[in-house]
């Protein structure tokens, strides 16, 4: 009979489930965050105590004392080399991560052969969706030949949005093609309009594609891709903007709701949703937070976001009945010690709210844990 690896913590509002620790082969589960899709399954990166890497993925079920969790793919060179993201699961149960490829032959010229990759495990297996030697830009004669940074983001169809460079120096935001390995669009580079992007691109169900650029000469921006259109949510250029500056992770539910941390022209720091043209104040720092690091939405609305509280520590909290409820922060007490380390981003929560966080505790343990909401 299967139980669950509950933990115990001082929050009545939520529950913790432990998916895997470094108690046994795991070493360490950095630098990368753990996703999780709508079943609750959680995929997280570990290097192993044995040497090399690899990416796994569980559910924190478990017989006896033993965790329950599969292997995805291993760094033993067969074909891949190392894992350098994050994984992203959908609800299907689909990944996707970037990996070092190895060389096709032990004389193959580096600039020949495939040394990055974008790749995806399906019902159909692994399979290599991007490469750095082959891939064709469809609406682009540019060549991609750097992957990243930070991660790949993989929608409920399983299009896959990510950050690369192209051959001619710029940057951009691509997204994979349907069922065509091999192909990708090119949605925005810097050759036109923007200096940089920040964050992770984020897909939705739709297709449409939430990413955050710096703009030609000063600015920030917020924009949504679909199709051949860029439709801009947030521009602090405007005249009429009263934002200054825009966190670098903004995201985007199923239902378009975009929400991001910003920091206004006239000096409050918060939690800002894009509705209907308008921007609504959510959390901000006129009275119990004096800094935002970053937020997350559920299909539902439920807001999570990581701030500072004035004279606290660093935390996780949820946004509920207009109130911030706290999930965990820094220094409480937690699995038989202190939490010292947490990370997540914008592929850490499913459509029903749940989130996947990697944690360090004070004693060095490092927990993958699964955060489901006990109200």
């Amino acid at each position: 009979m299967q139980r669950a690896n509950r933990l115990e913590s001082k929050s009545s509002q939520f529950a913790f489930t432990l998916i895997a620790d470094t108690s046994e082969e795991f070493d360490d589960f950095g630098p990368y965050v753990a996703s999780i899709d709508t079943h609750g399954v959680v995929a997280f990166f570990a290097s192993l105590e044995e040497g090399g890497s690899g990416i796994f993925k569980g559910d924190g079920n478990a017989k006896s004392s033993s965790f329950s969790y599969s292997t995805v793919a291993l760094s033993d060179g067969n074909p891949f080399t190392g894992f350098c993201s994050h994984p992203d699961i959908n609800d299907r149960g689909d990944l996707c991560f970037f990996a070092e490829l190895k060389a096709e032959s032990e004389s193959a010229d580096p600039e020949s052969s495939p040394n990055e990759g974008v790749v995806a495990q399906t019902e159909s297996g692994l399979v290599t969706i991007v490469d750095t030697t082959s891939t064709v830009i469809v609406n682009s004669d540019d060549r991609l030949i750097k992957i990243g940074p930070l991660g790949p983001a993989m929608n409920q169809s399983g299009m896959i949005v990510f950050r690369g460079r192209l051959q001619s120096g710029a940057e951009g935001v691509f997204s994979t093609q349907g069922d065509k390995p091999g192909h990708l669009k090119l949605i925005a580079s810097t050759a036109s309009g923007f200096s940089a992007f920040q964050g992770i691109p984020i897909a939705n169900e739709n297709g449409s594609v939430t990413f955050r650029a710096d703009l030609n000469g000063y600015g920030e921006a917020i924009l949504v891709g679909k199709g051949d259109e860029l439709a801009t949510i947030i521009d602090t250029r405007h005249p009429a903007s009263v934002v200054g500056m825009i966190g670098s992770f903004p995201v985007s539910n199923n239902k378009g709701k975009v929400v991001f941390c910003a920091t206004l022209k006239e000096g409050r720091a918060g939690v800002f949703q894009a509705a209907d043209g308008k921007l609504v104040k959510l959390v901000d720092s006129t009275r119990d937070f004096e800094s935002f690091r970053g937020v997350l939405i559920d299909d539902s609305e439920n807001i999570f976001f990581y701030a500072t509280p004035r004279n606290g520590k660093l935390g996780i909290y949820a946004y509920l009945n207009g109130s911030a409820e706290k999930i965990i922060a820094f220094g409480d007490s937690f699995a038989n010690s202190k939490l010292k380390e947490f990370a997540l981003n914008p592929v850490s929560i499913n459509s029903s709210g749940q989130l996947a966080i990697r944690m360090k505790l004070e004693n060095g343990r490092q927990l993958i844990v699964r955060c489901d909401h006990a109200g």
